[in-house]
């Protein structure tokens, strides 16, 4: 009878053992779940920010948004404005040129591993980022000379206006 009790007792806290144990490994793994879907959400959100505030990541990008700004600085001088963005944006250029050459000269097959791969694209990316920071400050500086512009001429139109509403 003590041998059968005993053997009770044994099985009984086996049972409860395993069953903690089983609740315990169910937490453990749902917890990792959540942590994982959490850094998920976190990284998703980080990434949209970047992109949000950086459009150009890319050289190609980064061409067309500076040729669109010197387009526009083009314009600029056509209408009697500073030629000195024309500098500026030259560059800007330069530094996409400079940025490409870097790149290129890193030849991928020359990388040894994976960790130089990722490296290399850190770098790219940080140089594009800087180049686009550059130009959208020459970008803001167009803008804000146009529209000065703008105002004045309005300005220019009124006062005439009024001039000959009295007359």
């Amino acid at each position: 009878m003590n041998t059968l009790t005993a053997s009770l007792q044994i099985q009984s806290a086996s049972n409860l053992s395993s069953h903690c144990t089983d609740n315990t490994q169910s937490e453990v793994k749902s917890t990792i779940t959540y942590t994982r879907a959490l850094i998920l959400v976190a990284l998703s959100c980080a990434i949209l920010l970047f992109r949000l505030r950086y459009p150009c990541l890319t050289l190609f990008e980064l061409r067309k948004f500076v040729k669109r700004l010197d387009d526009t600085v083009q314009k600029c001088i056509e209408e009697g404005q500073r030629a000195s963005f024309k500098g500026h944006v030259s560059r800007l250029q330069k530094r996409i040129v400079v940025i490409e050459n870097e790149w290129s000269s890193r030849g991928i097959y020359q990388w040894s591993s994976v960790y130089g791969y990722l490296w290399a694209l850190f770098i790219a990316i940080w140089n594009i980022t800087k180049c686009y920071d550059q130009a959208q400050v020459v970008h803001l500086y167009v803008l804000n000379v146009i529209a000065h512009k703008r105002q004045l001429h309005d300005g220019i139109e009124y006062q005439h206006l009024r001039i000959l509403g009295q007359s």
